[in-house]
């Protein structure tokens, strides 16, 4: 017979703790360089692990509660990734393009979160979309072509 036993939490704190590890890598990385992205990067990993920490529901709180800021958490964090590798690109970024996809993006985001005690599985499908489309726009900032100048990453 097989034994089985719910390990959600304790692979949540794991992820947590490799997200820890890979946000001082950055840190050492930057290094009082000059790049700027490798410090967004270091703090899209610690709000990460964070996010993660709370999904883990080891912290005593409402399972709302824990979920939401959870959620805010881990977001925040992708945010800060995809500025980052636009920090590190020096990608022309005019405010009001970066601001035509954020503004929209954040909308969404709230109204899945507001509806997810009407449809969940609808609210969830949409939460990890915009996961994915917030990601799929940070690759898309770092393959784009660039502006002129210094190569990206020289004095890494």
């Amino acid at each position: 017979m097989t034994i089985a036993f719910n390990a959600l939490g304790e692979s949540l704190w794991a992820y947590a703790a490799i997200f820890a590890c890979a946000a001082l890598g950055f840190l050492f990385l930057r290094g009082g360089r000059e790049e700027r992205g490798p410090g967004y990067w270091a703090l899209s990993f610690v709000l990460n692990a964070l996010g993660l920490i709370f999904w883990s529901g080891s912290v005593p709180i409402d399972t709302r509660l824990y979920y939401l800021i959870g959620e805010i958490l881990h977001i925040t964090g992708f945010m800060f990734l995809v500025y980052g590798a636009h920090a590190f690109t020096r990608a022309p970024g005019e405010r009001l393009r970066l601001s035509l996809f954020v503004v929209p993006w954040w909308l969404v985001w709230a109204a899945a979160i507001l509806i997810i005690d009407t449809d969940r599985v609808l609210a969830a499908i949409v939460l990890k979309g915009l996961r994915a489309l917030l990601l799929m726009a940070g690759g898309v900032l770092i393959l784009a072509k660039k502006g002129g100048g210094e190569p990206t990453g020289k004095r890494m």
